[in-house]
């Protein structure tokens, strides 16, 4: 076998803010891509940012990035920004209808933790809203429009979680968008300013 001495591969993870302008680092199923900006939204820093959808002309039914990474020792916490926009807002709220955004962590061992997962009833919630009102959701149509219906957004949001069970562990970190009773109304998840520290 012939090949070089000094291959080695990163254990951290890459393109974290999504600022290569590309999905490189990023493992991706269905729609999974970097965007520099989705109608009127920007990124929160820097020129690009990530997207995952149930469609947008890419999929029918999900999209999800994910990584491998390794929780250094001295790593105790996840920080990101997300940005969740759906057809489905206002007047799929407490209908079958039900798309969702998921944060995984797939163990060393292969278990997997599911750190965050939202449908749309529980952002609704989470935001204020109600099929007859949009509470703190915003409103981004016509500047934004997916296929069907009028597109509303949480804006974007910051998250942390504890990763110190994790340290000396392997791990793939999973974001993912998926449809729940239909293909038709579309949603998608806006990632940015990944940070372990």
């Amino acid at each position: 076998i012939v090949g070089s001495n000094d291959l080695s591969f990163s254990t951290s993870l890459l393109n974290k803010d999504y600022e290569l302008g590309t999905i490189e680092g990023w493992t991706r199923s269905g729609d999974g891509r970097v965007i520099s900006r989705l109608g009127t939204v920007n990124p929160t820093q820097g020129s690009f940012m990530g997207i995952i959808s149930t469609g947008l002309g890419y999929t029918t039914s999900s999209g999800s990035v994910s990584q491998c990474f390794l929780v250094q020792n001295t790593q105790s916490t996840l920080k990101l920004k997300w940005n969740f926009l759906s057809e489905e807002f206002l007047e799929f709220i407490h209908s079958q209808y039900q798309d969702y955004f998921r944060i995984l962590l797939v163990k060393q061992d292969g278990s997997q933790v599911t750190l965050f997962s939202r449908t749309i009833d529980e952002m609704a919630l989470q935001f204020g809203a109600d099929t007859n009102h949009a509470g703190q959701l915003i409103s981004v149509s016509p500047n934004i429009v997916f296929d069907e219906g009028g597109v509303y957004m949480t804006g974007w949001q910051d998250i942390s979680f504890n990763i110190i069970p994790y340290r000396g562990q392997t791990v793939v970190i999973i974001f993912k968008c998926g449809d729940v009773g239909d293909s038709i109304y579309d949603t998608a998840i806006l990632l940015d300013d990944i940070i372990i520290q």
